[in-house]
């Protein structure tokens, strides 16, 4: 018999109020008034992407955990990156405009939220996360280390999303400092924790 995984209230809740967000933008374009990002309108094709990546986040720590060498717990990494889509559904009621193609910062922005939601629970391996010697010599350092990280980068996204459409001559600028002060921040945090333990 196999073990069966508890879903946290939490994960329920943020499932829920997702897919209902997903089901008003998709009620909005079927009775004819798309969500308005801006002076566009939400297609159908930017639908079914939006959709498309909420069900690929929810299954993608599954899937990430029955083909790992080492199983890892699935589900608080499927809670960190739905609780990160979340985040943007909100955006997109609350500031609609940021999301139109031609903000700089949105790709970047949407990368940054995957990757940090990942880095948060992510196991010691050789391919993703923060791996210096520090972190691979501890499995503690490893978890707090990875967790600031993803932390960093999910807050990150967010006001990548925000400067890239607010302030696109500033955003390369902006970038730079935050992937630089992101690393400063982490292998300073990684040092003291190889120090102090």
């Amino acid at each position: 018999m196999t073990k069966r995984t508890l879903i946290p209230v939490r994960l329920w809740i943020v499932g829920i109020v997702s897919t209902l967000i997903i089901m008003y933008a998709w009620s909005r374009s079927l009775l004819g008034r798309p969500l308005q990002l801006g002076n566009q309108r939400f297609t159908w094709l930017g639908l079914v992407y939006l959709t498309g990546g909420y069900l690929f986040l929810l299954v993608a720590p599954w899937l990430t955990n029955r083909l790992a060498l080492t199983p890892f717990e699935f589900m608080a990494m499927t809670d960190h990156l739905a609780l990160g889509w979340l985040g943007y559904l909100v955006l997109i009621l609350v500031v609609p405009v940021w999301f139109q193609p031609a903000n700089s910062g949105l790709v970047l922005g949407i990368i940054f939220a995957i990757v940090g939601g990942i880095c948060i629970d992510v196991p010691r391996n050789g391919v993703w996360g923060v791996r210096i010697p520090w972190t691979y010599g501890s499995p503690m350092i490893w978890k707090k280390v990875n967790g600031l990280m993803g932390r960093l980068l999910l807050v990150a996204s967010y006001s990548m999303v925000g400067v890239g459409w607010v302030w696109p001559a500033a955003f390369p600028i902006y970038q730079v400092v935050v992937i630089v002060g992101i690393l400063v921040l982490v292998l300073a945090y990684a040092h003291q924790l190889h120090l102090t333990l």
